[in-house]
């Protein structure tokens, strides 16, 4: 993830993130992401209560993606998926 936050080309906040990276952040905010990953989805074929918790978690990873990096209007569009499907 150090590479990765370094060599963004685009202007973004990345630069705060690389810097950040150098911790042990880096490990647990993966660790979070694939367990958001790989759980999330299943939540949303479950009952409603679910699947809010499936959404508040989908568009949180979204909001942090794009706090660390410019994907253009990505992350707004997988915000609009989690939004649609109440």
């Amino acid at each position: 993830m150090t590479f990765h936050y370094e060599t963004q080309p685009i202007p973004n906040p990345s630069h705060f993130t690389h810097i950040i990276s150098r911790s042990r952040s880096t490990k647990s905010s993966t660790a979070i992401t694939l367990a958001i990953e790989l759980v999330a989805p299943l939540l949303i074929v479950g009952p409603r209560r679910l699947r809010l918790v499936a959404a508040v978690l989908l568009v949180g990873l979204q909001l942090l993606i794009a706090a660390s990096g410019n994907y253009a209007f990505f992350n707004l569009l997988s915000i609009a998926l989690c939004m649609a499907g109440g």
